[in-house]
Parts: structure tokens; C-alpha cells; sequence
């Protein structure tokens, strides 16, 4: 799942961090039985004012900003990065669940993961790049790997196939 917020000034924080549950063997075995691990994966990114944290969570789970185990988790990633009370002066924020991922196409919710199937990532990918003449999708849904190489690689495609489409 994931957790954006816009802060009322620029989080004091690397670009990126990387949280690594205190167990991977707890961790694993949660993931696989689809319980919610005792401490997960966590992934925050940090640009001026916007923040990104990403939690790593079972996929089919029903998860808001507000459950027990997603504020444990946030707390957890105050603590790690020393910023206690990061988002309490957040001016907005936005979470979007794995059941937002389902919706776009994700099994379960999975973006990474077990759930989901090789078949769905690069050439294979069932959905078409282009989905109106105007619209083209790009990013971690149409094209392997994740984060920034899978949008930009995604970019890369669209662009050649609307030079070819003539654009």
C-alpha cells in the first residue's frame, strides 16, 4: 500500500529509504500465509514536500492510513528515520490501498510479488499500450521492473510507438 502526503515544508530526509522488517523470515512467512507481518518492508521517498512511504502488505487486504497495523507501521518508520510525528503536519494526504491495485489490474493487489503472474509484465502484458488515439499507459503496469527504470522504460516505448503511429 501507499501513503502520500504533501508537507507543509520539505521532509529533512534522503531521497529514498529503505526499512527492512526486523525478520525477513517473519516476514516472508506472513506474506505467504496472508497475515499482516509483525514489521514489514518499507519504502519512503522524499521530495521537497511530498512523501511518498510505501508499505509492503499481504495482497486481497482491506488496509487504510487509520488501521492499527498501518499506523504501527508508520510509527515504526518515524522511529527508524528519527522524524517522530512526520505526517501529523501533513496538509493532505492520499492512501491508496491494495485494492486500488486490484482495480488496475494488479492480482490481489500485488504489485511485486508472488501474485503476480510473469505473463503480466513487458511484451506479455494483456492490456494494450494504447488505449484511445490519445491515451497511452506507461509506467509499472505496462512494463517490467519498478519505480522510476519501469516509468521511464515505459516512456521510452510510448514514444517510439507514437513516432511510429506518426505523432
Amino acid at each position: 500500500m501507499a501513503l502520500y502526503a504533501a508537507l507543509p515544508a520539505p521532509a529533512l530526509l534522503p531521497a529514498t529509504s529503505v526499512i527492512p522488517p526486523v525478520s525477513f523470515r517473519d516476514f516472508r512467512a506472513a506474506l505467504r500465509a496472508g497475515a499482516l507481518p509483525p514489521t514489514t518492508l518499507a519504502l519512503v521517498h522524499a521530495d521537497g514536500p511530498r512523501l511518498a512511504v510505501l508499505l509492503t502488505a499481504p495482497t486481497g487486504r482491506t488496509l487504510t492510513a487509520d488501521h492499527p497495523w498501518v499506523r504501527g507501521q508508520l510509527r515504526r518508520v518515524e522511529r527508524t528515520l528519527n522524524v517522530p510525528g512526520l505526517l501529523d503536519s501533513a496538509l493532505d494526504t492520499v492512501t491508496l490501498t491494495p485494492a486500488h491495485y486490484a482495480r488496475g489490474g494488479h492480482p490481489g493487489g500485488a504489485i511485486y510479488g508472488a501474485a503476480l503472474p510473469v505473463w503480466r509484465g513487458g511484451p506479455l502484458h494483456p492490456q494494450p499500450y494504447c488505449l484511445t488515439p490519445t491515451l497511452w499507459q506507461v509506467g509499472t503496469g505496462v512494463h517490467p521492473g519498478g519505480g522510476l527504470p519501469a516509468i521511464l522504460g515505459g516512456a521510452l516505448i510510448v514514444d517510439r510507438l507514437l513516432r511510429e503511429a506518426g505523432w
